[in-house]
């Protein structure tokens, strides 16, 4: 056997193999690039990032949690970062104020809300109500007592 013809067999058994790969992974896995790229690489669409915003909104955020009730899209939109997404959401709560206000003494007036969530690759990093609370970090990012200055 010259050179020639076992290159050529090597040729042919190594697209073999890939040819039985790449059906072993379509065959197992819903989407190629679940097996392909690692998990830090996975690129998040807007629908998924809607899902991961909802779920938290509705898991996590204390205002939400506390007496939320409502909660719509009310508009969003991709940013620069690859899998990053900037969502706008309506809400309304039972009382005013923000975060869990267990224990405190509250004005019973349904409340309208925005909240606006940032999402990038499936993560929540920032999530703002009516640009005044922090609700990753449970603060006000504006002192209530501000306003009285003015």
């Amino acid at each position: 056997m010259n050179r020639k013809t076992l290159f050529i067999g090597v040729l042919i058994a190594l697209g073999f193999i890939a040819a039985v790969a790449i059906m072993f992974l379509r065959s197992n896995s819903k989407d190629v690039s679940d097996v392909l790229l690692p998990k830090e690489d996975k690129r998040f669409t807007l629908e998924e990032s809607k899902a991961i915003a909802e779920k938290w909104i509705v898991a996590s955020s204390p205002t939400y949690v506390f007496d939320g009730f409502g909660l719509k899209l009310e508009s969003s939109y991709a940013l620069e970062c690859i899998s990053c997404y900037r969502l706008i959401f309506a809400f309304q709560s039972n009382h005013a104020g923000y975060g869990n206000r267990a224990g405190k003494i509250l004005a019973q007036v349904v409340t309208s809300h925005m909240m606006t969530i940032e999402v990038e690759n499936g993560v929540v990093i920032s999530a703002v109500t009516d640009g005044q609370f922090d609700e990753l970090t449970g603060r006000l990012l504006i002192p209530q007592d501000a306003y009285e200055k003015f």
